[in-house]
């Protein structure tokens, strides 16, 4: 079979015909290709469904199952049979002709497997069968994989899985990789509601589902290209990739305002649990301890933590959560997990828990999504999680604020409530540093851009970070006309850009985006702080980009650095563009004027804040007068690592500063009872940022 040219860096939008997709059947093997499975659980029914007409014979204590197959218009009803005559035997029958007949079929391979202790054997059941399905093309058989775990209490429900689907070639930039059609809908009918493509991008022989499955109906963005599929034919041969009219940066946004809309659902759902009591219980640790819940958790900050061996985005939360949980664990925050595996897989737990340096404890009461402690609160999706004050005993946060980069700030701030704020030193708002493998859009964009000599290179940069040639500006004069709060956020959203670096790790190897904000002053000029410009400390020496980013993937190529001020904490770089957005500059700013700010917190993107501007000082502790470059302002608007070098807005919509950097004001340490001294508390948090008058002084001092 020719396959598919997936020109990824010739196709044109305007050009480019739909191209048709040919896929081969696979009987069986999909689930070994693909890793991905979206199992289907049955119902038992009572008795005997018409559509079984004949019975094999002897049977002790039959179960009866139907299995939908076929296109809906023809869609079949299987019967099945599963006879669990002792905890020790089980036999299966299904109709794979589909002719009512279950005894004139090949036999169901039906597998028993035993864990556990002599004295708390657990048996688990496996097996694999194949039913027949009419195409136009011809019959085909669809392998099916079948499972029944196995638990103290006995067996659970009958699930099954494909194990068919179709497999091709398609050729993406000159190299061919392997394309699957996955039907999710284990009905042997392929719609683009319920199908899945597994694209195999990066041709390492695996499919990685976090950046390579594809749901057929949604846009494929494939190495900062966008496709769509459609056409899909009911038997999955054949289905029409073209070029899609959405950029990466669109899809990106749609996903990001449908999670911010899922997001919003799910913390008004939540709200209810907000101040209540937490559900009290008693159970056993893995260990053997018994914990009773919140009682034994008096002084600390607890996070209840429901996830499972077999949950993908529970173990992507691991990471995070271990980092938190390692950071604050001195400061009384506590983690106890509630495992909802499955007494088959539970014995394995141990050895999982310190192969991912879970280092908290464990309850697991093998019951699965029957535990007891998961039912009493109420738990129907993982990762599920509730943080509570021990003291009180009542819930200050759930789940959609304890995932993700939400759950150390958090931590942070729900144990700061308790009187435990962590000392952090004295912190810039500094880049946001995120890890990207190399084909995420941005990282993909940028190498393709630099093998075009379309970004600076580290060495150039930093010369001209060194050595920055003045050049003439014209600067838009201030505006004295009060603006509205959302006139203001537009002209700043409109201004703004993100700042920083695209590079490869030397701890890691993988490569990196280290982004902060940036402001337009003219059509060709960015204002940005100077330590966002300088160069990670983890970058390999000249395996990086200084980068200037207009909206998600626009990369504006740096032409050259006009000023720079390590004292002024101020660069500002002139990039190959001719219409950005400019804000003007106004040095007329005193204590209580209002603020306002746009930045991007935390990969937060587009956070727009107000507040006012508390005070105007020099450096502290010292005796020579300041220099202009080195004057500093406080302001009470909102920001965080990733806000530095963005604007700061008066009333009348003129830059008044940029983010600078966050810095901590603490108390004297106390001492305890028994001579040792408490960690100082952060009695509150200076937003300290740089004054428009060091730009313009800075653009004075070189003319």
């Amino acid at each position: 079979m020719k396959p598919f040219m997936l020109s990824l860096c010739l196709l044109s939008l305007a050009s480019a015909p739909a191209e048709e997709v040919r896929l081969e059947w696979m009987s069986t093997g999909m689930y070994y290709k693909v890793h991905y499975h979206s199992p289907t659980v049955t119902r038992f029914l009572q008795e005997k469904p018409a559509e079984i007409v004949k019975v094999p014979e002897g049977l002790v204590s039959p179960q009866y199952v139907l299995l939908e197959t076929g296109p809906k218009k023809q869609r079949k009803l299987l019967g099945l049979i599963l006879d669990q005559r002792s905890p020790k035997e089980a036999h299966m029958w299904l109709d794979a002709n589909g002719d009512g007949d279950l005894t004139n079929d090949p036999k169901v391979k039906w597998e028993s497997a035993v864990r556990g202790p002599e004295d708390r054997k657990i048996i688990s059941w496996h097996g694999e069968a194949s039913v027949q399905i009419k195409y136009p093309d011809g019959t085909r058989d669809m392998g099916l994989a079948f499972y029944r775990n196995g638990s103290s209490s006995g067996p659970g429900p009958l699930i099954y899985r494909r194990d068919y689907g179709r497999s091709g070639k398609v050729s993406i930039s000159g190299r061919e990789v392997d394309i699957y059609l996955s039907d999710d809908s284990t009905t042997g009918e392929f719609t683009p509601e319920r199908s899945s493509l597994c694209i195999d991008v990066n041709a390492d022989g695996r499919i990685e589902t976090r950046s390579e499955l594809f749901q057929f109906r949604k846009p494929l963005v494939i190495q900062g290209s966008v496709f769509e599929a459609r056409s899909l034919s009911p038997d999955g041969s054949r289905f029409e990739l073209v070029a899609s009219s959405q950029s990466a940066a669109q899809v990106a946004e749609q996903k990001q305002s449908q999670a911010s809309a899922q997001m919003t659902v799910q913390r008004k759902a939540q709200e209810a649990d907000l101040g209540k009591p937490a559900p009290a219980f008693e159970a056993k640790t893995l260990d053997g301890k018994m914990v009773r819940f919140p009682e034994d958790y008096k002084g600390r900050l607890v996070m209840l933590d429901f996830w499972a061996t077999w949950c993908g985005p529970c173990l992507n939360e691991m990471p995070g959560l271990r980092k938190v949980h390692d950071e604050f664990a001195e400061h009384g925050f506590a983690v106890l997990g509630v495992s909802l595996d499955q007494d088959e897989t539970a014995a394995g737990l141990p050895e999982f828990l310190q192969s991912h340096g879970m280092r908290w404890p464990q309850i697991c009461d093998g019951k699965g999504w029957q535990a007891d402690i998961a039912r009493q609160y109420g738990v129907r999706g993982i990762p599920s999680c509730w943080l509570i004050d021990g003291d009180t005993g009542r819930i200050v946060a759930t789940s959609v604020d304890l995932r993700g980069e939400a759950l150390h700030g958090t931590v942070k701030h729900a144990l700061a409530n308790l009187g435990r704020e962590i000392k952090t030193g004295t912190p810039s708002a500094e880049p946001k540093t995120t890890s990207d493998a190399p084909s995420s859009p941005l990282t993909a964009k940028v190498q393709k851009l630099a093998a075009e000599d379309g970004v600076i290179s580290a060495g150039a940069f930093l010369s001209a970070l060194a050595h920055p040639k003045a050049d003439s500006l014209e600067l838009i004069p201030p505006g004295s006309t009060s603006l509205r709060g959302r006139e203001i956020a537009k002209r700043a959203a409109a201004a703004h850009l993100r700042v920083g670096w695209v590079y490869q790790c030397t701890k890691c190897d993988r490569w990196h985006t280290a982004l902060s904000g940036g402001y337009a002053i003219a059509p060709d000029t960015v204002v940005t702080a100077r330590h966002v410009v300088a160069p990670p400390a983890s970058m390999k020496p000249g395996s990086g980009h200084p980068v200037v980013v207009r909206g998600e993937l626009e990369v504006l190529k740096i032409s050259s650095v006009v000023f720079a001020d390590e004292a002024g904490d101020t660069a500002i770089l002139r990039v190959a563009a001719k219409d950005l957005q400019p804000l003007p500059l106004s040095h007329d700013v005193q204590a209580g004027d209002t603020a306002y700010c746009f930045s991007d917190p935390r990969d937060v993107l587009g956070h727009f804040s107000s507040g006012m501007v508390n005070r105007l000082h020099g450096p502290a502790m010292t005796d020579t007068p300041a220099s202009p470059l080195q004057q500093r302002m406080d302001v009470s608007a909102d920001w965080a690592p990733g806000s530095s070098g963005s604007a700061i807005l008066d009333e009348f919509g003129n830059v008044i500063g940029h983010v600078a950097r966050i810095r901590p004001l603490y108390g004297n340490p106390q001492a305890s009872p028994s001579g040792s001294r408490a960690p100082a508390t952060a009695l509150m948090t200076l937003n300290e940022a740089v004054p428009a008058s060091v730009v313009l002084a800075l653009i004075e001092k070189k003319k």
